[in-house]
């Protein structure tokens, strides 16, 4: 698990205070806001950065993890615009059942865990219109 510089540390949680999400208790201890946490859209800049970050982690956690903790998987894949939507309507459904696994778990966490989806183009789009 990648360690964090306190400094680091420390502004980000100071950042979360200021956005509302994190609460600092009498004990000294950190606590979320709210169990299930959207960024609005004013955070999007703050969450972009966040995105490359964790990405980063990603990285570090293939090297780092054992398989029988973790699951990564690639695909590179030859697609049309019509099924480059459905693909990305695909995940936000995926996403949204995730949501909703975590939401009805009734036990308390015992960890937190990253899940990182990219889907993006790694080459250009070729123009149909040239090849006729």
């Amino acid at each position: 698990y990648p360690s964090v510089p306190a400094s680091q540390l420390k502004s980000c949680l100071e950042d979360l205070c200021a956005w509302g999400l994190v609460i600092r208790q009498e004990s000294g201890r950190y606590t979320v806001t709210q169990r299930f946490v959207e960024p609005p859209p004013t955070l999007m800049e703050h969450v972009r950065q966040l995105n490359r970050e964790w990405i980063l982690h990603a990285a570090e956690a293939l090297m780092r993890l054992s398989s029988d903790k973790r699951h990564m998987s690639t695909m590179l894949l030859s697609t049309t615009p019509a099924a480059c939507k459905k693909i990305a309507e695909k995940i936000e459904l995926f996403r949204q059942e995730i949501w909703k696994i975590v939401e009805e778990e009734r036990e308390e966490p015992s960890c937190i865990m990253q899940l990182n989806v990219q889907y993006f183009p790694r080459s250009r789009a070729r123009n149909h219109e040239q090849k006729k």
